[in-house]
């Protein structure tokens, strides 16, 4: 996030730089703390978000890009990440 810019927009802005999707945030669905590694975020604010426009494409810092079903996902490296999708699932049952 920038300096001075509104979070929701930076997560829009990262959106379209990470993933070439432009999406506009609808909630914030959580807030989480902690710090789970040396250079990470003490908090990370997790939005739902709906796609605008764009192509989903691996950027400058990933090998490949792809949408999963909710209950079909690949490994995941953050505990708040696993916290946030696991409450998903219960919400969807």
């Amino acid at each position: 996030m920038d300096a001075e810019e509104d979070p929701a927009r930076a997560a829009e802005r990262e959106c379209l730089e990470e993933t070439g999707l432009s999406v506009r945030v609808t909630a914030v669905l959580d807030v989480i703390a902690g710090l789970e590694h040396p250079r990470g975020a003490n908090m990370i604010i997790f939005y739902r978000a709906e796609i605008l426009s764009g192509q989903l494409t691996a950027q400058d810092d990933a090998d490949q890009a792809a949408f999963f079903p909710l209950y079909d996902l690949p490994p995941l490296a953050f505990q708040a990440t696993k916290r946030i999708l696991e409450r998903l699932r219960d919400e969807h049952t």
